[in-house]
């Protein structure tokens, strides 16, 4: 069986040949063929010249997976073909980094049941009339940023699953590495972006670690307007971590830094807003923000007020421990942000839209425990 891709000419053909299969493949009962326009991926699989078989990838945000649709003719089914169609689809969803495949099924289509659970499904839920079955097929990939799950991990499963070709902003990008939110998308979903880093010392380990990436690196200060200002930076000795210099600290986070010994030196970085950011990288659309600048990241979104909808972010991860929370959430919302969860130091708002019960990784806020001097995190299903 030969794959090509679905044409809508052809696929109207295919749906009036369904027959008696549209009893168990109901799909575009209710849905035009234009709907596949949407689709992560969609196939016929060919026979002898013939469109035999149907199947699709869709993501749908509303429950953080990707629908797995199949559907063979009658005259060819009982040949295999289904799952040929099948196994070529769990392939592509692996090569786009789904994690989260979900099918659904009749209860009475044991035959079906049979083949799923056969290609890896395991069944998780059931209503009056059908059960849903999922899978993993990306197990093993590489994460790269912080926490458990990671920030990348976090981010890929909730918003990007099988979103090739997109683009990226990390705002605080560091060493380029360990640590790093957007690596992943660069590695396995031909992502391009910018890796922008105020810290002349620490640019240098990041032009070393990404020189044989195409992400473009960029050695300014993001904030709310164009100019220079003071930077004060952190020295290597710092045992808190020597990624931790701003153009603003607050004096919590001054006082945590003192509390760590870390000492500073200052001096002059160029700083950009976001749009002229874009704009002198030649970026027109961003599909993800992440914003790590210690302190300065109201600004950097106050600096962003002017920019249209086109230009904004789609998804944002903000840190906020050193943020007043209800003015991040308040200027957020003026950009047109819906704030959706936490994972640990991490804040992540989206445009409105379809939204999930409930997001991969999410926590309860970090709370600083004074007497203490340390953090506390809150994970769902742990005892406090």
């Amino acid at each position: 069986m030969d794959f090509i891709p679905c044409e809508i000419d052809h696929l109207v053909t295919f749906i009036a040949k369904l027959g008696k299969a549209k009893d168990t493949f109901r799909y575009f009962n209710k849905r035009s063929p234009e709907v596949i326009k949407s689709h992560l991926l969609t196939l016929f699989g060919v026979v002898d010249g013939e469109r035999c078989s149907y199947g699709h990838l869709e993501w749908d945000p509303s429950c953080r997976c990707v629908w797995l649709g199949i559907c063979v003719l009658p005259d060819f089914q009982g040949k295999g073909f289904g799952k040929m169609m099948m196994k070529e689809l769990i392939g592509r969803a692996k090569a786009l980094c789904v994690m989260d495949l979900a099918l659904t099924v009749d209860k009475g289509n044991s035959v079906a049941m049979a083949l799923y659970e056969k290609m890896g499904f395991k069944r998780e839920k059931e209503n009056e009339s059908n059960f849903l079955y999922k899978m993993n097929p990306s197990l093993g990939l590489k994460f790269h940023g912080q926490w458990g799950p990671k920030v990348d991990e976090v981010l890929l499963r909730n918003y990007f699953q099988g979103k090739r070709f997109g683009t990226w902003i990390e705002a605080g990008a560091a060493a380029g590495g360990v640590g790093s939110n957007c690596l992943f998308f660069e590695e396995h979903l031909s992502w391009n972006g910018l890796n922008v880093e105020p810290s002349p010392r620490v640019f240098r380990l990041l032009k070393n670690y990404r020189i044989l990436k195409s992400s473009t690196n960029v050695n300014v200060a993001l904030s709310l307007s164009n100019g220079v200002q003071k930077f004060k930076d952190i020295s290597e000795e710092c045992t808190l971590g020597s990624e931790n210099g701003s153009l603003c600290h607050s004096s919590f986070h001054m006082s945590e830094l003192e509390l760590y010994k870390c000492k500073f030196e200052e001096y002059d970085v160029k700083t950009v807003d976001y749009e002229t950011l874009l704009s002198e990288n030649n970026f027109s659309k961003i599909d993800l923000l992440s914003l790590d600048v210690e302190g300065e990241e109201i600004r950097v979104l106050q600096g962003m007020s002017a920019c249209d909808d086109q230009t904004l972010p789609k998804v944002m991860c903000i840190e906020y421990p050193y943020l007043d929370f209800k003015e991040l959430l308040e200027v957020t919302s003026r950009l047109g942000y819906q704030y959706d969860f936490v994972s640990f130091n991490n804040a992540f708002f989206s445009k409105p839209g379809p939204k999930p019960n409930d997001w991969f990784g999410s926590t309860k806020r970090m709370e600083w425990d004074k007497a203490n001097k340390r953090w506390i995190i809150h994970v769902p299903g742990e005892k406090t």
